[in-house]
């Protein structure tokens, strides 16, 4: 069985790009790319939602955002990476 290949282009938040370049470096030795792990996030996302454990609905989803203080974890991983 082989694996069919396709181009996928992603545009991401700068947070979310640098939480994925955070999993990345978290998850060495461990060569896995980019798009696998945005694809497991998509994937977590999925079964989240499957299970009713996350509405994707815009209002419960700026509810969500609102409650977690994004800054604070951009700073923090940016904080990490200039001591590495």
């Amino acid at each position: 069985m082989g694996v069919e290949r396709k181009t996928v282009s992603a545009k991401l938040a700068p947070e979310n790009s640098d939480f994925i370049a955070d999993l990345k470096y978290k998850l060495r030795p461990y060569e896995i790319s980019r798009s696998s792990l945005i694809n497991l996030c998509v994937g977590i996302v999925r079964q989240l939602y499957t299970k009713g454990e996350l509405s994707l609905e815009p209002e419960q989803l700026q509810k969500l955002l609102t409650t977690t203080d994004r800054s604070e974890i951009i700073s923090e991983t940016r904080r990490k990476r200039g001591k590495d």
